[in-house]
């Protein structure tokens, strides 16, 4: 007797929380009407302290102001010591008048001067320089770094 009687109240706590499921609404379950979201956003008041305001406008300034984006580019050479810096000097002198239509930087990251050629959105427009300069520069690699933005009024794609 003690069996059943537990079954059934077991079997009344699952059948009541069947019951208590409400049904979804009729313009998609869990959506509001244009309608509801007005409402919500006249009555909201938002307060915080003036500092969050001023170091997001600073964030804005400092994004307006920074000309890079994530990119790629083709490391042709590295080296440390006395004579690096007038020897990334020459290898860029070398790349820009082999390939003129290619931009060069020097990059100074101690104790290293590098030089790096191209700004490329993607990997695989890098590979295509690469594999285009392999045999002037075997030992040339692609390196992930922040590039200047495309110039938007040239015609010619081979940077991009």
């Amino acid at each position: 007797m003690k069996r059943i009687l537990s079954t059934f109240v077991v079997l009344l706590l699952f059948l009541g929380s069947v019951l208590a499921q409400k049904p979804a609404p009729v313009n998609g379950y869990g959506q509001l009407s244009a309608n509801d979201t007005t409402r919500i956003w006249t009555g909201l008041d938002v307060h915080q302290n003036p500092k969050t305001k001023e170091l997001l406008e600073r964030k804005i300034q400092l994004n307006k102001n920074d000309q890079t984006t994530p990119g790629y580019r083709v490391q042709i050479y590295f080296g440390s010591g006395s004579s690096a810096r007038l020897r990334a000097m020459k290898v860029k002198t070398d790349f820009l008048s082999s390939y003129p239509d290619v931009k060069a930087y020097i990059i100074y990251q101690s104790p290293d001067f590098k030089v790096r050629v191209g700004d490329f959105r993607t990997r695989s427009d890098a590979l295509r320089l690469q594999k285009q300069i392999a045999r002037d520069y075997p030992n040339a690699f692609i390196v992930p770094d922040n590039i200047q933005f495309p110039d938007l009024n040239s015609n010619s794609t081979s940077e991009r």
